[in-house]
């Protein structure tokens, strides 16, 4: 379990914005390359952010970054 100020430190050190993106998969086992940070995870529950994701990525190019909501 991650802490909120690990997420919040994320949040301060990227140019972070609440983006909302469609991701379409051939099959579920494909896989995302991206990881996220957040939500039950945390003790103060305030929000799901991206915390790691692959450069070159097809959620890369349509714009997701780390730290974004």
């Amino acid at each position: 379990m991650r802490s909120w100020r690990h997420t919040f430190n994320l949040i301060c050190y990227t140019k972070s914005s609440i983006r909302t993106i469609t991701i379409t998969r051939s099959t579920r086992d494909d896989i995302l390359n991206f990881e996220i940070l957040g939500g039950s995870d945390t003790l103060a529950n305030n929000g799901i952010f991206v915390s790691k994701i692959e450069r070159h990525s097809k959620v890369y190019e349509v714009g997701l970054r780390r730290g974004d909501q």
